[in-house]
């Protein structure tokens, strides 16, 4: 495929995911850490303007002027920009303006992108492109977000069914040897910076579930009282359940005595038997037969133990769908050395 293709194909993708919503849909901001479709739609496009058709098109004449400030998000050596918790004040330019400078653009990196493609523009569309697909993830994780809040629970497409992976047998800890490892980027594909330069850590001994927590084991816990057991919790995560009066995870509503969890296509009654996945400050445990797992974030997204994909180009997914790699366990133990999943 060529790059002209390519870039085509990324940028439809972002159409696509506008297609079911509204007018009225493109604004709203309700909280500081999400961004509305409108903002995000521009920024993708600012980036291919700013970057790359103002330092390789001669003469090029920008859209708007204006743009540069309101869609700008942190590249502070370009200029000032607005405020992040702003983003959402914005009634203008509108939702059919923004449309018009995406067309303005894509118009004008097809036509730089038919003749000769230089090594150093073609890394900077390849930078662009990852990061349009960044915000594509954002602009459904986002969206979910100000749908919640909606007592009306919007349905953002009725025609979609998620690919939702249960568990199945009892849960087991599987012992990793601690020690030197590498953690980066390696290959020959593309990486963005903060993914290099690869490195080594340490880190000891620790055990790890041979699987997910289920819902079903996720509802064991609050009824269990795990909300209000400060042992289970690191100082960040308890200060953060007793200022907000969390008592159930993100998206989870509880409707005559069951459990509900809120998504992109529909508000349904939690599967017990489907994995649970959410971003916790909890220590996990006595989740699992009593026992703990060592859950420690990893320095970047090439060394996580569980992958969470999304809304990446091809994936039809609109929301995390969590893959588990295989956990080898010690030398000495079982010629069964993989835990397949």
């Amino acid at each position: 495929m060529s790059l002209a293709d390519r870039y085509e194909q990324v940028r439809q993708a972002t159409r696509m995911l506008c297609e079911p919503l509204e007018i009225e849909d493109h604004i709203p901001q309700p909280t500081v850490d999400v961004s509305p479709p409108k903002w995000n739609i521009a920024h993708t496009t600012w980036f291919f303007e700013e970057v790359i058709l103002k330092n390789f098109v001669d003469g090029y004449e920008v859209f708007d002027p204006n743009f540069g400030f309101l869609f700008n998000s942190y590249y502070n050596s370009i200029g000032e920009r607005t405020r992040r918790d702003n983003r959402g004040d914005l009634s203008r330019p509108t939702v059919k303006h923004v449309l018009e400078y995406r067309k303005y653009v894509d118009e004008r990196m097809s036509a730089l992108l038919k003749g000769d493609v230089p090594e150093d523009l073609r890394k900077l569309v390849v930078l662009g492109l990852n990061h349009e697909q960044q915000h594509q993830e954002l602009f459904l994780t986002d969206l979910k977000y100000t749908f919640s809040v909606n007592p009306l629970f919007p349905v953002y497409r009725e025609d979609f069914a998620i690919e939702e992976s249960a568990e199945s047998g009892a849960a087991t800890f599987v012992e990793i040897e601690g020690g030197i490892h590498k953690i980066g980027f390696e290959g020959d594909g593309f990486c963005f910076d903060n993914e290099l330069s690869r490195h080594k850590v340490y880190f000891d001994d620790l055990a790890i579930c041979n699987r997910l927590v289920t819902n079903a084991e996720f509802i064991e816990f609050i009824d269990a009282g795990g909300y209000r057991e400060h042992s289970l919790w690191h100082s960040e995560g308890w200060d953060r359940i007793n200022n907000n009066s969390i008592e159930s995870p993100l998206y989870w509503h509880q409707r005559d005595d069951d459990w509900h969890h809120f998504s992109l296509p529909d508000c349904e009654s939690c599967r017990l038997m489907l994995r649970f996945v959410t971003f916790l400050f909890t220590k996990l445990q006595r989740l699992l037969n009593g026992e703990a797992a060592d859950c420690r974030p990893s320095s970047n997204g090439r060394s996580r133990a569980a992958n969470l994909t999304g809304a990446g180009v091809g994936s039809g997914q609109i929301q995390p769908i969590c893959h588990i790699p295989a956990f080898r366990k010690r030398p000495e133990q079982s010629a069964n050395t993989t835990v397949n999943l």
